[in-house]
């Protein structure tokens, strides 16, 4: 619920976007959540003074996922997270 807090805060506060969607899906063993939107895009691989991908970032991390970032300057933006269920998880620890 955090990680798309954060995505959708950042998605208002700095992308100038007309259109933000998200979309949460289970796959199986995993959950994925995708935000996407028509905005200004940015870098990903700039430097970013905010504490907002750097807090998805750990968060993702914690829950052993991954985080994807597509973005390009006047291109909009689409970070996709994907995390294990929690039984997934359980398992993983397991073995």
């Amino acid at each position: 619920m955090r990680i798309q807090q954060e995505m959708l805060t950042n998605a208002v506060k700095h992308s100038k976007a007309t259109l933000i969607t998200s979309t949460l899906s289970f796959l199986g063993n995993n959950i994925q959540l995708e935000v996407q939107d028509d905005g200004i895009g940015f870098n990903p691989s700039g430097k970013h003074d905010g504490y907002g991908l750097i807090g998805i970032r750990e968060r993702v991390h914690q829950m052993s996922g991954r985080l994807t970032i597509e973005a390009a300057p006047a291109g909009g933006t689409s970070l996709c997270v994907v995390v294990p269920t929690a039984e997934e998880a359980r398992q993983a620890q397991s073995t």
